[in-house]
């Protein structure tokens, strides 16, 4: 999942902005195959008085922090890619209305990320393609796929409810 956090002072986005980026953010995860669901955009409005840059109270600051869990930069012209795509579209917003920002990415293992109690089948998979088409999680869907994927290995899979699926090597001691 992209996290995406807007930290700002109330009202420098309207609704209408605040929309718009979240389209085109979403965007950016979804034209790489990621399902739409995936991306998470929050605006956390925090009074001038509770916001402080080099001790002082700002009005005109956004902090972002961006957590990449679904899927990670390949290399660093991956990195510079993404970041230039989100430059052009934060800074003409942004620039155009007097503001400060600065943002930072983290990317977090995948094999610690579940969306309701699921963990998410693999990136690209075939699984992860129809969750993208149809913006919805499947687990019977990642279950078979899982089950074809390793059906001539030493690894088995046992679902023992609709939320719960265990992958294990068959041949371990």
């Amino acid at each position: 999942m992209p996290l995406l956090r807007f930290y700002l002072s109330p009202n420098l986005l309207s609704a209408e902005e605040k929309n718009s980026l979240s389209q085109k953010l979403t965007e950016i995860y979804t034209s790489i195959g990621l399902p739409a669901f995936y991306v998470n955009v929050a605006f956390i409005e925090i009074p001038s008085d509770s916001f402080y840059v080099a001790g002082e109270p700002v009005n005109d600051f956004i902090r972002i922090c961006i957590e990449h869990i679904a899927v990670k930069f390949a290399s660093e012209n991956h990195q510079q890619r993404y970041m230039k795509k989100l430059d052009s579209i934060i800074a003409p917003l942004f620039e155009s209305k007097g503001f400060r920002w600065e943002y930072h990415i983290n990317e977090t293992p995948r094999e610690l990320w579940k969306i309701q109690s699921i963990v998410p089948p693999p990136c690209q998979s075939p699984a992860e393609q129809k969750w993208a088409r149809e913006n919805r999680i499947h687990a019977e869907a990642f279950e078979n796929s899982i089950a074809i994927a390793l059906r001539d290995t030493s690894w088995a899979v046992s679902s023992n409810s609709r939320t719960s699926l265990v992958i294990y090597n068959i041949h371990s001691t």
